[in-house]
């Protein structure tokens, strides 16, 4: 309620976790052939298995945004105007995020494409629900399942691309992931922008992109399905 840029303040806890960081976060020891191997953009840079990472990750962080950019505002169409009751509910439904986190502790054993439907499901599911019920209370629901969904896609979206990288290339490869889950951010509000011009209203572009994000869920079923077959 003092402005819009007091949240930001929260940032400096980075200060914080800067110094734990520095005692509690052990240097691994190098490996000096992979040291050497990793320089340069050269024969053996892994381009193909960069640009497999990059653009799921663009189109993950384009949906992932929809929410975390836009939740307030949509809940300002719904007819809830007062910032201090909206701060209040996004507080609430942000309890999601963690319980998506600590959740993918128990899927990180599960086959990559069934976390990946997984965390589709869960973020179309809420989503839709979102753009499509009136009752502030149901809509927090569908906020906080959508979180959850949220919550689940970074671990499970790193830990894939950590797999498909090879060791001496990771660094710079996550660096590609980063720049992708950044640009995914910078291009969501011309997204949002632009199914809204098409559908009229953020409630309706939230429940398209859920929409959007379940037939992902379902891509990845059948594909995976069929390639079983």
């Amino acid at each position: 309620s003092l402005g819009w840029n007091y949240p930001f303040l929260v940032y400096s806890l980075a200060i914080i976790l800067s110094i734990l960081g520095y005692f509690y976060i052990f240097e691994p020891q190098h490996n000096e052939n992979l040291v050497k191997k990793s320089f340069g953009f050269g024969a053996g840079f892994p381009w193909s298995t960069i640009i497999k990472i990059f653009f799921p990750v663009l189109i993950a962080a384009i949906l992932y945004f929809v929410y975390t950019i836009h939740f307030s505002l949509a809940l300002d169409e719904k007819g809830i105007k007062d910032q201090k009751y909206l701060g209040t509910l996004t507080a609430i439904a942000s309890f999601g995020m963690p319980i998506g986190a600590f959740m993918f502790k128990y899927i990180s054993g599960i086959v990559q494409w069934k976390q990946f439907a997984l965390t589709a499901l869960f973020i179309g599911i809420g989503l839709i629900g979102i753009g499509s019920i009136s009752s502030i209370s149901i809509t927090i629901i569908f906020a906080i399942i959508q979180q959850i969904g949220c919550g689940m896609t970074l671990p499970i979206v790193t830990n894939w691309s950590l797999k498909l990288l090879p060791e001496e290339f990771r660094g710079r490869g996550m660096g590609f992931w980063a720049a992708a889950f950044n640009l995914g951010q910078f291009l969501n509000p011309a997204y949002v922008n632009m199914v809204r011009g098409l559908t009229g209203s953020l409630l309706a572009t939230f429940f398209v992109t859920g929409i959007i994000s379940l037939v992902f869920a379902a891509i990845i079923l059948a594909l995976n399905i069929f390639k079983k077959k």
